[in-house]
């Protein structure tokens, strides 16, 4: 069976914690953006076409590379030099969209790092012939940056000698940074996600319109001051395909220790489906969120085929029947329609 991916995004529109100091969802006209800067020859751009039929995560626009051709060590794109030498904890959130060519040689992404201004660099992830579908990663790079005033981020796409790939798509780079004494900025939110209320169980039924719904929670209850308000996203994407869903919600304003539940307009499973839904906080939009770990929640949904019964031969009673004396058992034929 066809398996659904059910992607929730929550994002969070509140005051920030910590310092931002990078900020990029590359949807500013200029390709590579100010200060940023590529590989001599390199295949990088800007795109609303996000690879297998997904949505750009925030805006339209992604950086994305489909060809990079054989460079010598792979075709990079970079980040402007970054200043952490006031802090002294450090933290990298981006989206990624990453599918690898089996038919290749090498076919890999590489998160990468510098702290002398690009000289050399230190790979922080990556993905060797594995795909990463589209969705969020998290880092504390403190061991690398923290103190450092010469760092740069690079995001490499590097083939083998077949000099072919599939895709990559990058997006919401986000960087913050803090003291550990809390210096960096004003006190922090804990914003989670605390429940998914609809569906309830693990199992839908086919063709009956459901409304996902999710419970968030501000669970720090000192921090001031509070968010002004919580936009609510959900995104339904077949696995690997297009995009079936998206609706958003605007839910007000988030109190200390708050919990406000979120309900997404009806949606209608289709039979003898597996759906994973996902229900998480886009980090981009909450920089200042004290514990990101907790910002997500995934079920499992099956939503069994249903059954379509109908008659296609009636054997008894005929039409030719004139007279019936006693009660005798109807017989037809019957068939399953279900697909």
């Amino acid at each position: 069976m066809k398996k659904i991916v059910v992607t929730v995004l929550l994002a969070m529109a509140i005051g920030f914690a910590q310092d931002v100091i990078l900020n990029e969802s590359f949807e500013g006209s200029t390709f590579p953006p100010t200060d940023w800067s590529v590989t001599s020859g390199s295949q990088w751009f800007r795109t609303s076409s996000v690879h297998g039929g997904l949505s750009a995560p925030a805006g339209s626009y992604v950086a994305s590379n489909d060809w990079p051709g054989v460079h010598a060590g792979g075709d990079t794109l970079f980040s402007p030099i970054l200043d952490f030498s006031a802090y002294d904890v450090v933290n990298y959130t981006l989206w990624i969209n990453f599918h690898y060519w089996s038919g290749s040689s090498h076919d890999e992404f590489q998160l990468l790092i510098s702290t002398d201004g690009g000289s050399t660099w230190d790979i922080i992830d990556n993905w060797d012939m594995t795909d990463h579908p589209g969705g969020y990663e998290t880092y504390d790079i403190s061991s690398w940056a923290a103190g450092e005033s010469n760092v740069m981020l690079g995001y490499n796409y590097w083939l083998g000698s077949t000099g072919d790939g599939w895709y990559v798509d990058i997006d919401s780079v986000l960087v913050t940074a803090d003291t550990s004494s809390g210096g960096g900025g004003q006190e922090g939110y804990d914003i989670l996600m605390y429940r998914i209320t609809d569906p309830s169980g693990d199992q839908v039924e086919p063709n009956k319109p459901i409304e996902p719904g999710c419970v968030v929670k501000n669970d720090d209850e000192s921090a001031d001051p509070t968010p002004d308000h919580v936009v609510v996203k959900c995104r339904i994407n077949e696995s690997g395909g297009s995009q079936v869903y998206s609706e958003g919600k605007t839910i007000g304003s988030l109190e200390l220790g708050e919990k406000k539940p979120v309900h997404f307009p009806a949606w209608t499973p289709r039979p003898g489906k597996v759906y994973v839904m996902t229900f998480y906080i886009d980090n981009t939009t909450v920089p200042g969120d004290e514990d990101i770990t907790n910002n997500k929640k995934v079920k499992d949904v099956y939503c069994p085929a249903g059954q379509d019964v109908g008659t296609i031969a009636i054997i008894f009673p005929t039409k030719e029947t004139t007279e019936i004396t006693e009660y005798p058992t109807p017989i037809g034929v019957f068939e399953n329609f279900s697909t």
